[in-house]
């Protein structure tokens, strides 16, 4: 050996250190490059989503309510809009509609008409004017709501590309084996100044990793994985057999459970950590951009230089990684993507409330139609009785007679209708088929049953009396 060394010096010849790679030199970095590799498997594991109906469905049953209470004009023909080219009504387009119209009204939720129309008059008409306003904030919150439930999509569809153009390269859904076509020096930055195809993607950059220029790996990135992918020449075929073995090792490890914004930035944490972790170069102006254990930043793929040099990336005027870059722009899309779940959750409840609003405004309507005429003859019957209680001037002949004295004494009066005694007359159900419905007022209610005139007291005292009246009909009085 001594002889080897002088007859060197003599000649000038530099002796030259054998350097071999060590098993598991590059693991470390090899399992965080398979942490980010694996958010491509994980890509469509993103958290649950709420599933959402459309902002029609959300918004039909108010505009079915709008039907049920609309005027008998718009129900039958839009009120006249639906025209031909030439002004004229569309019979085809009038058809359809009225059947519309009456499929809605006969909608039934387990024996109750949903939509059932009532009688047109002015509690119809100020129901339908409230559900025709309660529909008009829906529809701008439905606009609202549907750009954000599109937008959950779209960005979650963005988000899943962007982990697929990191791993593979922009556009790609499998390892580009042609990027390695010319040999990997271009890929892998075999300089020290590195090179601007660097990066483009995560599968081109664990190959870098963990293959071999010259002969096969030894085992530098985990036990079997011995890819040879050489510094010039078609290496298509090296690289994607190589890249089998590598993707195969990496889908063996650990996964997350789901994919999110969190989960993608710590991945790229975990790799940033790792670069020029195991430069031992000296020289100032390579400075440390290299991912894998090298003695300088020359990753040229030879024994202890199994590498990628990010300097063009990284360095002065860099344009940052690639595949980061797209990794960055996938957590953004998810984070959109949760930012717009928010906001429809919270529109579908401001509609539901407008929706439960117009459905009130539906019922109090069809209730005050429904009794609307009763009211009405109560109260003309309140206004009938009292000129007549007027007529009474003593406390005893008022009240004998079902008014209210409003004196103190006997005779200062007045006396005036007791307004329960005729509401409770009217409200008084009938016995025919409209049970239910107003009933005449007093003895007069009792018709020609004779019994039931005569047994009409007020404890022991006659309210009514029964008389033959003109041509011999019968005749109640009071």
């Amino acid at each position: 050996m001594r002889t080897l060394v002088s007859l060197a010096f003599l000649a000038k010849i530099p002796v030259l250190e054998r350097v071999d790679g060590t098993a598991l030199d590059n693991a470390k970095e090899f399992r965080t490059m398979c942490g980010l590799y694996n958010l491509y498997s994980k890509k469509t594991a993103t958290k649950p989503k709420v599933t959402f109906e459309s902002g029609e469905a959300l918004v039909e049953p108010m505009l079915n309510l709008n039907i049920s209470t609309a005027s008998e004009t718009w129900f039958d023909n839009k009120d006249n809009a639906l025209q031909t080219a030439e002004k004229n009504p569309d019979s085809a387009a009038i058809q359809q509609w009225r059947n519309k119209n009456q499929q809605i009204v006969k909608t039934d939720a387990n024996g109750t008409k949903l939509y059932a129309r009532y009688a047109a008059g002015d509690a119809r008409d100020k129901a339908n004017k409230r559900i025709h306003a309660l529909i008009q904030e829906a529809e701008t919150l439905k606009t609202a709501y549907n750009t954000a439930v599109q937008t959950i999509a779209d960005k979650t569809k963005a988000a899943q590309k962007a982990i697929t153009d990191a791993v593979f390269g922009e556009g790609r859904t499998a390892l580009h084996k042609d990027d390695f076509k010319n040999g990997r020096a271009n890929q892998c930055g075999k300089t020290s100044s590195g090179h601007g195809d660097v990066g483009k993607s995560i599968a081109a950059d664990i190959i870098c990793l963990c293959t071999k220029a010259g002969g096969t790996a030894s085992n530098e990135c985990g036990s079997g994985l011995t890819g040879q992918v050489d510094d010039t020449g078609d290496q298509t075929s090296n690289a994607a057999e190589a890249w089998t073995a590598l993707a195969a090792a990496c889908d063996k490890m650990a996964k997350p459970p789901v994919l999110t914004p969190q989960t993608i930035s710590s991945a790229i944490s975990a790799f940033a950590a790792q670069i020029g972790s195991q430069n031992s170069g000296s020289t100032p102006t390579n400075d440390k951009f290299t991912l894998g254990k090298v003695t300088n930043s020359d990753c040229d793929g030879t024994a202890g230089k199994l590498c990628v040099n990010y300097h063009a990336q990284l360095g002065n005027s860099g344009k940052g990684i690639p595949w980061v870059t797209q990794l960055l722009k996938a957590a953004a899309d998810l984070e959109a993507a949760d930012a717009a779940e928010t906001e429809a959750k919270s529109l579908k409840h401001s509609i539901s409330v407008l929706r439960a609003q117009a459905q009130d405004a539906y019922l109090s309507g069809a209730y005050d139609a429904a009794h609307s005429q009763r009211l009405q003859e109560a109260a003309a019957a309140g206004k009938n009785a009292e000129p007549a209680c007027a007529n009474h001037k003593t406390n005893s002949s008022c009240t004998e007679n079902g008014c209210k004295w409003k004196g103190s004494a006997d005779k200062d009066g007045p006396c005036v209708a007791d307004e329960s005694k005729v509401t409770a007359q009217k409200n008084t159900p009938g016995t025919g088929e409209e049970a239910g419905t107003a009933t005449t007022t007093g003895c007069a209610g009792h018709g020609n049953d004779k019994n039931a005139c005569e047994n009409d007291k007020t404890g022991d005292k006659q309210n009514c009396a029964f008389e033959k009246g003109k041509g011999g009909e019968p005749e109640t009085e009071k």
